[in-house]
């Protein structure tokens, strides 16, 4: 099953919640990489070791094929390298943006809070409103009760 799209919001999980989800998991396979990477560096360095010590010690090879050899294993040594370095680069974006997106879900947080204290505020307000024009009617209607009364003790004209 298909994740839903980024806008929409999964039964009361609010939207910034998906999106600190979708950060861990960028972390998880960012920091997953990088142990891959490294790993793949300890196993070039000693695949050079023994590749140097099956040389020495194999005194029927050819100076020539143990010198390409090394010269083979020297340069996937190096791309190693370069995409360690890559990785390293890959990871430290990646916490930069993690760290921006954290900040962002903090302040959105921050204002959501804010909205929802403004529109408590705004509720109680409508209520007072609601209450103040209901004690109007009464009071408007208490006055013309009195208007009537009078009327009538008074004999029928104001």
């Amino acid at each position: 099953m298909a994740p839903p799209p980024p806008t929409a919001a999964v039964a009361g999980v609010p939207p910034w919640e998906l999106f600190a989800e979708r950060l861990d998991r960028m972390r998880f396979w960012v920091y997953f990489s990088a142990a891959v990477a490294t790993a793949a560096a300890v196993l070039g360095v000693i695949a050079l070791i023994v590749a140097v010590n099956n040389g020495n010690n194999d005194n029927s090879a050819s100076n020539a094929n143990t010198s390409a050899t090394v010269n083979s294993l020297r340069s996937q040594l190096d791309s190693v390298r370069q995409d360690l370095a890559t990785v390293k680069t890959d990871v430290a974006q990646a916490r930069r943006d993690a760290r921006r997106a954290a900040n962002g879900v903090a302040s959105l947080s921050t204002r959501v809070g804010k909205l929802e204290k403004s529109s408590a505020a705004q509720q109680k307000t409508n209520d007072e409103v609601t209450q103040l024009r209901t004690d109007l009617d009464d009071l408007s209607n208490r006055v013309d009760q009195v208007e009537r009364a009078q009327e009538n003790a008074s004999g029928g004209g104001p």
